[in-house]
């Protein structure tokens, strides 16, 4: 049996049936069975471990094959991680660049029509003044022409400076909290209650109100804030250490947070 299953190619069969036969043999003590075994067996064996040595062979190629695959993987997939963290690294900085683009298109935006405001303010005022000029010019020299140089002082006094820039105060007054809706209201938030401030009778800003106003229109030199309100710069100093030593926001922050009122929609 163990021969013809040899003869048909199937050695691992032949190879099990002589080593039975070959027990049996032993165990009998057949001495021609053993000599006919002995011609056979070896011949089995040797095609058996050509085999083995085969299987072994083929796989130790494809354990080589597998490997250098695995490895292959490991190095592509650690290709795509590091394409994949420079990819969310750009990607983080673009947004991060979008982000501030839209931060600066937004102060810009803010500060364009801030200013168209102030600018339609300051041409209409202007010409609001010019117009009271002109027409107390017309009458000072209507008198000059009559020769009523008494009546001179009386037109001169016609024209109040104080009332005028009172005028352009509530003016300014009007116009910013026509852009900032909320901004006495979030002003008050840094405050204790009884130290909160309200608007005058007649809805304008009180002067240290005036002044942060200013500030968040980006106003910061108090040069420049000074000559608007037509006060000394010493007197800007005094309303803005009084009114940051009653804040309950930090001191040194304090102008920060008035910059992060929001303008009205």
């Amino acid at each position: 049996m163990a021969s013809y299953l040899y003869g048909k190619g199937d050695v691992l069969r032949a190879s099990k049936y002589i080593q039975i036969a070959l027990e049996e043999t032993n165990f009998y003590n057949a001495r021609h069975r053993k000599m006919e075994i002995n011609t056979i067996l070896p011949i089995i064996e040797k095609q058996r471990l050509t085999m083995i040595e085969e299987r072994k062979r083929e796989v130790t190629i494809s354990l080589a094959v597998m490997s250098l695959l695995v490895i292959s993987l490991l190095v592509t997939l650690s290709i795509i991680y590091k394409q994949m963290k420079k990819l969310r690294t750009a990607k983080q900085s673009i947004q991060q660049q979008f982000n501030e683009i839209s931060e600066v298109n937004g102060k810009l935006q803010e500060s364009n029509e801030i200013k168209d405001q102030y600018i339609f303010q300051s041409l209409y005022g202007k010409s609001d003044y010019l117009d009271k000029v002109e027409n107390l010019l017309k009458k000072q020299d209507r008198k000059l022409k009559a020769r009523q140089f008494n009546d001179l002082q009386i037109t001169h006094k016609e024209f109040d400076i104080k009332s005028e820039r009172e005028n352009m105060f509530s003016s300014f007054d009007q116009t910013f909290l026509k852009l900032f809706p909320n901004f006495l209201t979030e002003y008050n938030k840094f405050f204790r209650p009884e130290d909160q401030v309200i608007l005058d009778e007649a809805g304008n800003l009180p002067p240290e109100l005036r002044i942060f106003a200013l500030i968040r229109l980006g106003v910061t030199e108090n040069e420049r804030i000074a000559k608007f309100l037509n006060l000394s710069i010493n007197t800007i100093y005094v309303y803005k250490a009084r009114v940051k030593g009653k804040t309950i926001v930090p001191k040194e922050e304090f102008e920060e947070y008035i910059m992060q009122i929001k303008k009205g929609i």
